[in-house]
Formats: structure tokens, C-alpha cells, sequence
């Protein structure tokens, strides 16, 4: 029996990618179970802002719409992701019909992106990161 994304821990997952294993992402992860993944980083903060960011995603999506991918990079996937996964927590409710789907292999796409990448651009990826809030808070407490 196939094990669906739905019926994993989502935070399990999600730390192993933190930490930097890409493989970890579910193969059959949607755009809809996707938000934890999206915000290990700070799309805002690695685009230079909103406007950016929303750029970036505009791009990708409008590639991915209207070819079988989009061909970004792994960072524009993710910040791609990320916008649009900020813009549905915002505005509600998520996507649907032709965006839905092309969010849908965005994230695939990205997580594809991943496992490819060379030790080098992993680290470039790690570093656009977020740290868990839980370690923030430490530091903030006792630094």
C-alpha cells in the first residue's frame, strides 16, 4: 500500500528537510499540503520584498501555465511556493482548476530540484533557510 502525503507527520518531514534532506519532501506532496516546506524560508526576505517575490512567482507560473514546467531554478520554484502559498493564507481561499494544477507541479518540480542539486547549490539553498522559531526564541532568551 502507497503511503500518501496526508498520512505522514507533516513536521517529521518538514525537519528532515530543514536539516537539508531533500529527498524527505513526499513525492506526491500538492501545492495544498505544501505550506509547511514553503515557509522554511523567507521568500520575502531572499526576494529583496513583496514586489520581487511576486515577480519571481508571476514568471513561474505564467511559464508553468503554459508549457509542461516551468524550467526555473530551485530557489524560483520555492519562492514561487512560497508567494503563492502567503497570497492563499492572506486572501483565501486556495487556487483552483489551471493554477491549482500548475501549483501542483511547481511543487513537484521543486522538490525534483532539489535531489539534483550539487553539493554547492545545496548550501546556497541551506542558507536561504529560516531557522525554527524554536531556536530564535532560545537565542533571543539567552543571548
Amino acid at each position: 500500500m502507497k503511503t500518501r502525503t496526508r498520512d505522514l507527520d507533516a513536521d517529521a518531514w518538514v525537519e528532515r528537510v530543514r536539516r537539508g534532506d531533500f529527498a524527505a519532501i513526499p513525492a506526491d506532496l500538492d501545492f495544498a499540503m505544501a505550506g509547511g516546506l514553503a515557509l522554511l524560508i523567507d521568500g520575502y526576505g531572499v526576494a529583496g520584498g513583496v514586489g520581487p517575490c511576486a515577480a519571481i512567482h508571476d514568471r513561474v507560473l505564467e511559464r508553468c501555465l503554459e508549457e509542461d514546467s516551468s524550467g526555473a531554478t530551485a530557489l524560483d520554484l520555492w519562492l514561487s511556493i512560497f508567494f503563492a502559498q502567503r497570497r492563499a493564507y492572506r486572501e483565501g481561499p486556495l487556487p483552483e482548476g489551471g493554477e491549482s494544477h500548475a501549483l501542483d507541479k511547481l511543487v513537484a518540480e521543486l522538490r525534483a530540484a532539489l535531489v539534483a542539486l550539487t553539493p554547492r547549490q545545496k548550501g546556497g539553498i541551506m542558507a536561504a533557510m529560516r531557522e525554527p522559531l524554536s531556536s530564535k526564541r532560545q537565542e533571543t532568551r539567552h543571548g
